[in-house]
């Protein structure tokens, strides 16, 4: 049996981020527009219900906050930063 696409498969980050509790917002908003300036040819749109950017590679974060763990690797095609 086939799984159900989510609904937010795709959609846009920035109504999904408004959405957010001040506390996440105030984390989450600012690493979104520092991932877009340090990537300005990543494309953003919602998957797995958070926000996910991808290029040659993907980046992606949660809004599970408040501790946190990035991964980077600028090397490979493939980097993650993830705010868990």
């Amino acid at each position: 049996m086939a799984k159900a696409v989510r609904a937010d498969l795709g959609k846009p980050v920035e109504p999904w981020i408004r959405k957010l509790e001040p506390e996440s917002r105030a984390i989450v908003q600012p690493l979104h527009k520092l991932i877009l300036s340090a990537g300005p040819s990543l494309k953003s749109s919602l998957k797995w219900g958070n926000p996910f950017y991808s290029g040659a590679g993907m980046v992606c974060f949660s809004n599970r906050l408040p501790s946190v763990e990035t991964k980077v690797s600028p090397l490979t095609p493939a980097s993650t930063v993830r705010c868990m």
